[in-house]
């Protein structure tokens, strides 16, 4: 069904494959094993300095899904 999909759009518009996406509107992907992962890492850092907030704490966030 995405490969139909594919050779429609391809058939319509002037594209082409790329692969897959790994980053798309300043959201970055990455695939693990039947996953795939959405982080807006470089965004969040790009508006600290544009803000000049030279002092910050990361922090890792997990989604639970129990």
């Amino acid at each position: 069904m995405i490969n139909s999909c594919k050779e429609d759009l391809i058939r319509e518009f002037e594209m082409k494959d790329m692969g897959f996406m790994h980053y798309f509107l300043r959201l970055e992907f990455w695939q693990g094993d039947g996953e795939l992962f959405m982080s807006q890492g470089n965004y969040s850092i790009e508006i600290l300095q544009r803000f000049h907030v030279e002092i910050y704490n990361p922090m890792e966030t997990s989604l639970a899904t129990n």
